[in-house]
């Protein structure tokens, strides 16, 4: 049986990016793969490799370029998980159909809001389900974020 859908990565928001970078490559010995502005929060961000997953910190700013983020409080922000481009809208349905909402962005990718995921799992966390081309999985490391 394949599984409805699979992990891509996550993101966590962090006080202090420099601190996690560090953190991340001097003592776990991860790979940083980008590092840049976030596209659409006020914020930073570094991604590191996790095997066939990705680790995104992202340092949130009070000012600047994006959506503000009124919670800054670093935790775990988002799931990221990717089923093939025909599952998208199934999935979706599916969840909705389990009695939780889902805000779709395009055809290609949703997301069940934080409050929803806290109600179900008692973490407030977004998880974002994005298309993926199983012949490049890497095309979704920078995904924008809805945290």
């Amino acid at each position: 049986m394949d599984p409805a859908a699979n992990l891509l990565g996550f993101e966590l928001i962090v006080g202090d990016l420099e601190l996690a970078v560090q953190f991340c490559q001097q003592v776990l010995g991860l790979e940083l793969i980008a590092r840049h502005p976030s596209p659409d929060l006020a914020g930073d961000v570094a991604v590191f490799a996790l095997g066939n997953a990705a680790i995104n910190l992202l340092q949130p700013h009070t000012t600047g370029e994006g959506v503000v983020l009124n919670q800054r409080d670093p935790r775990l922000a988002q799931i990221f998980l990717g089923v093939p481009p025909e599952r998208v809208a199934t999935l979706a349905e599916q969840i909705v159909a389990g009695g939780v909402p889902v805000h779709m962005l395009e055809p290609t990718r949703f997301f069940v809001p934080s409050g929803a995921v806290e109600g179900a799992l008692g973490i407030a966390s977004t998880i974002t389900v994005l298309a993926v081309d199983e012949r490049d999985p890497d095309a979704v490391l920078d995904q924008p974020d809805h945290t």
